[in-house]
Parts: C-alpha cells; structure tokens; sequence
C-alpha cells in the first residue's frame, strides 16, 4: 500500500492500491485518445465492456462526439445538400404527419408513401 500524504474530506488518508494506478492509467488513455479496443489489449480484458468500466464517459462527451462525427460526414458531402428548409417544405414534411397520426394512429411508413 502507498500512503502519499492525501486526504480525504474527512481526514482520512487516502490509500493507493497497485490497481488504483492501473485504473488510472486505463481511464486517462481513453479520455486523451487510445481507443478503448487498444485499451483493452494493455489492460489484458477479455471483454470491452470490462475496459469501458474504466472509462469516464459523460453524456457531454458522447454529445460531442456525436457532433464531430457529424461535422466529418458533413465535410464529405455537397454543401448544397445542407441548405435551409423552405417553410414550404418543413409545412409539407410537418402536414405528412399529422395526416399520418389522424388517419392511422403511429404510423412508421416513410415520409412520401401513400
């Protein structure tokens, strides 16, 4: 065991176990990049659900990854394919809908199917 002197909110020391460090080690590689299928060979886990425990992952993180992923693919693709929706159109789109709703209750046929 490793006492460094730390304590906690209620003055207590804190404890390092050899693991603690190993735990540490694998989170701060996945936050600053290493993909987590990478981790999981270093950490020698046979599941990379067990790798991914290690991670912190935050809903901002996953909404931000979300984004670049989406700013990727956008950079691929015609940028006249990302032009502003006409009110007529959003009305068209929005109109479908609520015919679908009264007409047959939730529907899950796509949008310009009779």
């Amino acid at each position: 065991m490793l006492a460094p002197g730390l304590t906690d909110s209620a003055g207590d020391p804190l404890i390092f176990q050899p693991h603690d460090f190993r735990r540490i080690f694998i989170t701060d590689s996945i936050l600053n990049g290493l993909p987590p299928h990478i981790a999981q060979v270093i950490a020698g886990h046979d599941h990379i659900g067990t790798t991914m425990g290690y991670a912190a992952i935050y809903p901002t993180d996953a909404i931000e990854a979300h984004r670049a992923f989406i700013a990727r693919r956008r950079a691929l693709r015609p940028a006249d394919e990302y032009r502003s929706v006409t009110p007529e159109e959003w009305d068209e789109f929005l109109g479908h809908f609520e015919r679908r709703k009264l007409a047959l209750g939730d529907c899950g046929r796509a949008y310009g199917t009779d």
